[in-house]
């Protein structure tokens, strides 16, 4: 099995495949912070035993960089495997279109390999986790850029913080744009909110480019959004493109050696 943990920061997303790519093992936990080593020792052999599988790679994405020796220790002396650590200089293949190429976060090399080595290209990529990016990669493997807003919880949260006799909010979509009450209003706002903006700056962004696009959408809010037409809905993007990595790595060190 190719194990693959997304590291985000609200919640570790683990994905077992078989070596063509096939999913054997799916689980969603939230992330711990500021704990010690240990609890991620338990947590992950936890997992191996849900697991009950020989696994024979390790690919990480980690955002979170306090946390980031725990977690890695901890797996590879759990599972007795050394952890891959995505990072954007171990894919030569990605030309990043960024002021600083090395300012590009794993989780969106992950996401853009899943979504070159899936989609049509140039693909449009949104990734609705707490926050929400949007990006694209072309048919040249180039990551032309991207845009960072507020995720859907963080608005939900800062609502609430900043306006205390506004209430929280269960995060689901109403039935209606136009809400009868307080929650229904809010949760349009933000909910619908944020569908208007990322079609809107897809849009913008074709445009921008002189291209169509491919749109996905992924990540842990991307399943409100199942009926967006326009886009394609992929939560498990990020995964795979770790799993893709997987690949790709193993044919470039095969060409170097």
């Amino acid at each position: 099995m190719i194990l693959t943990i997304d590291v985000g920061n609200s919640n570790i997303v683990t994905i077992g495949y078989s070596e063509t790519g096939e999913i054997l093992f799916n689980k969603r936990e939230t992330t711990l912070k500021g704990v010690k080593r240990d609890e991620y020792l338990n947590l992950f052999v936890t997992m191996k035993k849900e697991i009950n599988s020989f696994v024979n790679k390790i690919v990480l994405s980690c955002v979170v960089p306090s946390m980031c020796d725990h977690i890695v220790s901890s797996l590879e002396e759990v599972f007795e495997q050394k952890v891959d650590v995505l990072l954007k200089s171990k894919v030569p293949q990605l030309n990043v279109a960024l002021d600083d190429p090395n300012e590009l976060g794993a989780d969106f090399v992950a996401t853009t390999l899943g979504a070159y080595e899936k989609y049509d290209k140039p693909v449009i990529i949104v990734d609705m986790g707490s926050a929400t990016k949007i990006s694209v990669v072309d048919r040249q493997m180039n990551f032309l850029g991207g845009v960072i807003q507020p995720g859907i919880g963080i608005m939900a949260k800062a609502l609430n913080d900043h306006i205390p006799h506004l209430p929280p909010i269960e995060i689901k979509r109403p039935k209606l744009i136009l809400g009868r009450n307080t929650i229904e209003c809010i949760q349009s706002g933000i909910i619908n909110g944020a569908k208007a903006s990322v079609i809107e700056l897809s849009n913008q962004i074709e445009k921008e480019i002189g291209q169509k696009c491919e749109r996905v959408i992924t990540g842990g809010y991307s399943n409100l959004f199942y009926d967006t037409t326009s886009f394609k809905v992929d939560p498990h993007l990020l995964n795979d493109g770790l799993y893709y990595y997987s690949q790709r790595s193993k044919i470039y060190e095969q060409s170097k050696n």
